[in-house]
């Protein structure tokens, strides 16, 4: 039997913001999520628009909190689809508020580094104050803040 695979994808955007200053984009998060019968798969290419370094990680077990990748493809993640859930994915500061963390049902997704204030290491890191989410199909995709 044919099983047919669905997609749908998108652009998280996070920001920050210091005082009354205008939101500043930080990181660009580009993802795809495939379904096909009952496993779908997200894909995520993380882009730190601050601080960018030509580092390389798979965003889940060798993430350095003071590495800021330009351009880095992340592990896929499968996940078990049900029909009758909603797909959340799940967003906090992490690590003393040096990560942010992308999870799923508890399972880490991915973890990207927050760069710091003017990317000097030892300055506070930036907070995410903003997050802008872009569509490329009508397909749902849900965020929620943590």
């Amino acid at each position: 039997a044919l099983v047919s695979t669905q997609s749908t994808g998108g652009t998280l955007q996070f920001y920050s913001r210091a005082g009354m200053q205008k939101p500043v984009l930080m990181v660009e998060a580009s993802v795809t999520i495939s379904v096909s019968g009952e496993t779908g798969t997200f894909s995520i290419f993380e882009s730190h628009v601050q601080c960018g370094d030509l580092s390389q990680n798979n965003c889940v077990t060798d993430v350095s909190a003071d590495t800021f990748p330009a351009f880095n493809g992340c592990n896929e993640f499968t996940f078990k689809v049900s029909p009758d859930k909603t797909l959340e994915v799940m967003l906090e500061e992490v690590d003393d508020d040096k990560m942010l963390k992308l999870s799923h049902d508890g399972e880490t997704v991915a973890l990207i580094s927050l760069p710091p204030d003017n990317c000097v290491l030892d300055k506070p890191r930036q907070r995410v104050a903003g997050l802008a989410v872009t569509r490329t199909s009508n397909l749902p995709m849900i965020c929620k803040v943590n």
